[in-house]
């Protein structure tokens, strides 16, 4: 037996701080709990080695012990059976006074026969495959949402292609094919509630014209998008930052959107309600204020739950509070910097 499953607690080093000892399902509750992170070092048989490569040796330990226990108790279970059906009379005592029992005792006894038994590890259905055709096909149409009208057309096939494509595929599907399929319904989603939210906006302060509002907001959804791509290489070198750990681009992306669309919208609305409806400029940049501390807040809850690390591992809400707090200040910085240059331009 390796030194894995040896020892029940174990000590825990980062930068030069040893704590425990700690069992292995606490250590797992605190990494999932941002408490630790993968790159701390355990002592195993007297060497420090790192967390994440610990870890999946325990794993797949735990998972070859459990494989050869349910191995040798289906052996068992077969050899018991197979002796029962060779030998029907003698697993049933026959009373020498009772003719009836000794009669209808082996009877039954041999018509129950053995049960099927299959030895080795459960059998587990290949992974379902997603269609290629759909998967492209709602990702394409998803990339019209900023032509006005068409979008109507090209929202309601996209949520029909995506859906078909994912049916009976996992939350977070694996693949190419099952990525552009999610991607082309986040984006379908948020930009259909950025517009319905704006357009609901419009009619509630009676807006004299709808359809130029209809128009802007048409533009402003391509700002958003625009917005998420720089967001996502932001959010993406976060991340690396906080955990070490490089996750793919379409999974930023997604996680920028939703906040970047919030940022555009309640930004576009700011200003409009300044000039419209009459905002002072100290009352507009309070709102702005509150605004983006509810967004800091907001990625903080979105990201725990959705970023995902190492083994399908959630990023938790202390390394999502680093991530937004790295990405809330890079943006800032930028922002400011593009807003000074464009005040410099025009002078």
């Amino acid at each position: 037996m390796s030194d894995y499953q040896d020892a029940e607690e174990f000590y825990l080093s980062w930068k030069g701080e040893i704590s425990g000892p700690l069992g292995i399902e606490e250590i797992r509750r605190s990494l999932k709990a941002g408490k630790i992170n993968s790159l701390y070092k355990v002592q195993v048989g007297g060497d420090w080695v790192l967390l994440r490569d610990f870890l999946a040796k325990q794993s797949k330990a735990e998972k070859a012990s459990k494989i050869e226990e349910e191995r040798l108790a289906n052996a068992e279970r077969l050899e018991m059976q197979t002796a029962q059906f060779n030998h029907p009379l003698a697993a049933v005592p026959v009373p020498e006074d009772d003719t009836h029992a000794s009669q209808a005792a082996p009877q039954e006894v041999f018509h129950s026969g053995p049960e099927v038994s299959h030895v080795g590890a459960p059998y587990e259905a290949p992974a379902q495959k997603v269609p290629v055709g759909l998967a492209v096909s709602a990702f394409v149409l998803s990339i019209f949402f900023f032509v006005p009208m068409l979008n109507g057309l090209t929202w309601l096939l996209t949520l029909i292609f995506g859906h078909l494509a994912l049916s009976g595929a996992s939350m977070r599907p694996k693949g190419k094919a099952a990525t552009l399929a999610w991607v082309g319904l986040w984006i379908t989603y948020v930009q259909m509630g950025f517009l319905a939210i704006g357009m609901i906006w419009g009619v509630w302060v009676e807006y004299s014209d709808l359809k130029e509002l209809y128009l802007l907001f048409h533009i402003q959804m391509l700002g958003c998008s625009i917005s998420a791509f720089i967001g996502a290489a932001v959010l993406m070198l976060a991340v690396k930052s906080a955990t070490q750990h490089l996750i793919s681009f379409a999974s930023c992306y997604v996680g920028a959107l939703l906040p970047s669309a919030v940022s555009v919208l309640s930004i576009f609305l700011l200003q409009f309600n300044t000039t419209y409806i009459g905002y002072s400029w100290q009352k507009q940049l309070l709102l702005l204020l509150l605004v983006y501390v509810l967004l800091f807040l907001g990625q903080i809850f979105f990201w725990a739950k959705f970023i995902r690390i190492s083994n399908n591992q959630e990023l938790g809400y202390a390394g999502a509070a680093r991530v937004s707090l790295f990405y809330t200040l890079v943006l800032f910085i930028v922002g400011f910097g593009y807003g000074f240059l464009i005040g410099l331009l025009s002078l």
